[in-house]
């Protein structure tokens, strides 16, 4: 019977030891201490045929055009972006945040939300700066997505937004893409 007691007792140290290390290693994946190899990663948010459906910067532009101009008969892009945390790693998203400027109209701008592939809210700001043409030669979002993903350090990071800013000064269109590491900033024509 003694020895009954024993090979019980070593089972149970055997599956209390156990537990314990699978939470343990549990723990320290949840908290990025240590990693699958390469390889073996995953991007949870990415499926390849639904960032395809999703929509782009272009798309989103399109949808918002047509209300910024009523808003005013002359407004231009200057900023637009993904929301944060709803971007595929394409760059794509059918959430996004687009502000247009009028040169006619001194620090106002005109903010569009989009939600689902819908126009959700579109108002009427206080924005100093200032918006431009968005040239035919734009590198669409996946591609500054992509550009970012190839750096040596990024090859594994999960883009968290994509933004597309005008800066008027030297007339150019420049990518962010905003990952756990910080912002990249990518001139947004070639």
């Amino acid at each position: 019977m003694a020895a009954d007691m024993t090979s019980q007792t070593k089972i149970i140290i055997g599956l209390v030891i156990f537990i314990f290390v699978l939470g343990s290693v549990g723990a320290l994946f949840s908290l990025g201490i240590i990693d699958l190899p390469h390889g073996l990663q995953q991007e949870v948010t990415v499926d390849d045929k639904k960032a395809d459906k999703q929509m782009d910067t272009r798309d989103a532009l399109s949808l918002a055009r047509e209300r910024a101009l009523e808003w005013h008969s002359d407004a231009v892009l200057a900023y637009s972006a993904t929301v944060a945390g709803v971007t595929t790693a394409a760059g794509h998203s059918d959430s996004w945040e687009l502000i247009f400027t009028s040169p006619a109209l001194k620090d106002r701008g005109f903010r569009i939300l989009i939600g689902n592939r819908a126009i959700t809210t579109a108002e009427e700001i206080p924005y100093t700066r200032k918006g431009g043409a968005v040239p035919e030669n734009l590198i669409p979002s996946q591609e500054a997505a992509v550009y970012v993903r190839s750096m040596k350090g990024f090859e594994s990071e999960k883009i968290i937004s994509v933004e597309l800013i005008y800066e008027s000064k030297v007339d150019t269109w420049y990518w962010g893409v905003k990952t756990s590491k910080g912002i990249i900033a990518i001139k947004a024509t070639p």
